[in-house]
Formats: C-alpha cells, structure tokens, sequence
C-alpha cells in the first residue's frame, strides 16, 4: 500500500475498497489491481482522513484542505470549497455521514455543513468579472459604476486591470 496508516475505510457498490491514509487514497479494485491518488496525482493535501462513497460511486475526500471528490468513471479529481457554498474550517475527521438519502454531513471547526452530492457535483460555478482600473499614457483611473471616457486618437496604449470574485 502507500502507506502504513490509514485513517479511513469504505467500499462502493462496485465492490471497490476505497482507504485514506496520511499519504493519500488507495483503491482496491475487484480485479485485484490497485489504484493510488496522491499529490503526484493533483491531491491538495497528501492526507484523507474523512472518505465516504456516493450511489455513483464517486469516492468524497476530506482533510484540512477541503473536500475534494474523485470519479472513477471518467478517473477525475475534483475540488469543492467556498465558492460551492462549503465552510473553508478545517474538517473533524470523527464527524462525518452519509444519511439513507445519499446526503453528506461533515463536522468542521465551526459547524456543520451538509451537501446532496449530485447536487454539488453538477452545480455550475458563474464567475463574474470586473473591470477595475483603466491606464493609459495620460489616464490612470479606477473605474466604479458606469463611467464614460474619451480617449485620444493617439491613445493606442490601453490598459484595462480586471478581477473576478472567486478563485478555484
């Protein structure tokens, strides 16, 4: 295996054994081969304390990062955090569960948060941008509400400073 210490157990309904350690997940598949996602493989954090399976047999990571969710149908790793709704607080690896429906529970430092995991998985981040200031050889202004400016024929130099309200 990846490691001597494993913090977490499960197994999905393909009969694939999932086990987080402090140096990653290693799966277990039925063919007796095994599959190993790590930092090398694109994991934020080397550990999984906190793993549970969905009814799509997606593996749901948790660790002080974040929750993190891998899909061995098309083999991804994704990542899930603040800009999904989740609590950036660090996850309690003794609290988590899945309850009849398919619904997530996880403890954090500060609370509770519970998600439906086809509901987080499919949702669809929008990002907004932002335009926030604006240069050139003889403008430098930021830019708030709708303003108008006129520029020179000369003024092929243009700048434009931009932002958007989320980073994943």
């Amino acid at each position: 295996g990846i490691s001597n210490r494993y913090f977490t157990v499960c197994q999905d309904s393909a009969r694939t054994v999932y086990a987080g350690s402090d140096n990653g997940m290693q799966l277990f598949l039925t063919d007796g081969t095994t599959k190993t996602i790590s930092q090398k493989d694109g994991l934020l954090n080397k550990s999984v304390d906190i793993l549970l399976t969905d009814k799509n047999n997606r593996g749901w990571m948790g660790n002080k990062t974040g929750i993190a969710c891998y899909n061995p149908a098309d083999k991804s790793l994704r990542y899930f955090g603040e800009s999904y709704g989740l609590s950036p607080h660090h996850l309690r690896s003794w609290g988590f569960s899945m309850e009849q429906g398919g619904d997530i529970f996880w403890a954090s430092e500060k609370g509770l948060q519970y998600f439906n995991p086809d509901d987080l998985y499919n949702y669809k981040l929008v990002f907004k941008t932002f335009i926030s200031r604006m240069e050139t050889p003889g403008l430098s202004e930021d830019i708030s509400g709708n303003p108008v400016y006129r520029l020179n024929a000369a003024d092929n130099d243009v700048s434009f400073y931009f932002h958007t309200n989320e980073y994943v």
